[in-house]
C-alpha cells in the first residue's frame, strides 16, 4: 500500500511468511479510513453481494458509496488463496473534517489501486468524486 498513515489500531496476520493487515483503522481530523486484506473479516464487514463479484474475478475493482462511506473492495489474484484475495479501503468524513487528510487518503487509494495496476473507470472515478 502507498499510505503514509498512522494507524490508530492495526491487527496483522502471517501467511506464507508474509505479513498482512486484517484491519487497520486510523481516526483523525475528522476523517476516518479502514484497511484489511483478511477474506473473512471483510465478508463479515458486507453482505455477499458487495464482495462476491470482485472476489471471484481476478484483479477486479468496485468503487461505491455504502453506509455513507466510500468503499473500495478490489479482489486480487485467485479466489480462496491462502494469502487471501480481497482487499478494502473505507473512509469516511464528519461533517467537520480536514480536507487536506481526506484529499491524501484518495490520493493514497488512487496510487495504491495503480501499484496494482488498477485503473479505475469513469464511474469509479464519479463514486469517488460524491464522497
Amino acid at each position: 500500500m502507498n499510505l503514509d498513515i498512522q494507524w490508530d489500531k492495526c491487527e496483522t496476520f502471517v501467511s506464507n511468511g508474509e505479513t498482512f493487515i486484517r484491519y487497520a483503522v486510523s481516526d483523525q481530523d475528522g476523517v476516518t479510513f479502514e484497511v484489511s486484506m483478511h477474506d473473512p473479516t471483510i465478508q463479515a464487514m458486507y453482505p455477499r453481494e458487495h464482495w462476491l463479484p470482485v472476489y471471484c474475478a481476478p484483479t477486479n475493482t468496485k468503487i461505491d458509496r455504502i453506509d455513507g462511506r466510500l468503499v473500495v473492495l478490489c479482489g486480487l489474484g485467485q479466489p480462496n488463496n491462502p494469502n487471501g484475495n480481497l482487499m478494502l479501503m473505507r473512509a469516511t468524513a464528519q461533517t467537520k473534517y480536514s480536507a487536506f487528510r481526506k484529499a491524501k487518503i484518495i490520493a493514497g487509494i488512487l496510487a495504491t489501486l495503480a501499484g496494482l495496476g488498477i485503473s479505475p473507470d469513469e464511474n469509479m472515478y464519479d463514486a469517488i468524486r460524491r464522497n
